[in-house]
């Protein structure tokens, strides 16, 4: 037998003796509802239901209403949508005993709102041949998620051994899906400083002997560089040779 059942014995003809067992009215004691708070983005929505206490109560029936239909409104099934960002209550209250049961319902705005990267040091970047490339830093930052740095992806290569300019790419997104503008470093590997002097060589017999009135004739030389190669072109040659006088030229 159940909270608000009566039990009558009745003896009926023949002697028999019968239990008859009339429910009466189970009042409503209490009421909760499934959740008791809620966060939702503009759009979203979701389902309560309450619960009586005790289980069995006669009539359960009630009313949904919310407090504030312009952040979050509710219908007679239960179903709460998220109207506006803010905070109100979601409320069943009983036919019987106008008991209540509620829910905190948070709406927040939709985040539409990119991430910002910020790019430390110098832009461009250079580096000389054979250099070590340091990534001069980085940071990004969200409305929503603050400091989001560490999630920021890093794509490019750079080769300091190979003379070029390069690119490195910076992207992130927040926990909403929103891509941040992408930030390019460029970086410029510039070849190694030439500290290496050219050499001449010079072709002939050195010193060269010419006799007094015979003829000076260049017995050849050439030049090279370990960057520029042959530059015998670039020779410049000065000094001056009297065939006439004796004496040592230069």
């Amino acid at each position: 037998m159940f909270d608000g059942e009566v039990s009558i014995g009745v003896v009926a003809p023949g002697g028999r003796y019968v239990d008859i067992i009339i429910a009466s009215n189970v009042p409503v004691q209490s009421i909760t509802l499934s959740e008791t708070s809620k966060i939702l983005n503009v759009g979203n929505s979701f389902t309560l239901s309450p619960n009586f206490t005790p289980s069995n109560a006669t009539n359960q029936a009630g009313t949904w209403s919310s407090d504030n239909s312009s952040i979050a409104t509710v219908n007679q099934s239960g179903l709460v949508t998220a109207i506006g960002a803010g905070a109100t209550t979601i409320k069943f209250t009983t036919t019987d005993g106008g008991k209540v049961g509620s829910c905190a319902v948070t709406v927040e705005a939709i985040d539409n709102v990119k991430p910002v990267i910020t790019l430390s040091g110098a832009n461009p970047l250079y580096i000389e041949q054979g250099g070590v490339y340091t990534e001069p830093g980085y940071s990004a930052t969200d409305n929503k998620d603050g400091n989001i740095t560490a999630n920021v992806q890093i794509t490019g290569n750079i080769d300091v051994n190979v003379p070029g300019v390069y690119y490195k790419y910076y992207n992130v997104a927040d926990a909403a899906g929103n891509q941040a503008e992408q930030k390019t470093r460029t970086v410029i590997v510039s070849e190694a400083a030439d500290t290496e002097k050219p050499v001449i060589t010079l072709s002939g017999a050195n010193p060269l002997y010419i006799e007094q009135g015979g003829v000076y004739t260049e017995p050849g030389y050439s030049a090279t560089d370990n960057k520029d190669g042959n530059i015998t072109a670039n020779v410049q040659i000065t000094g001056n040779i009297d065939v006439n006088v004796p004496g040592v030229y230069y």
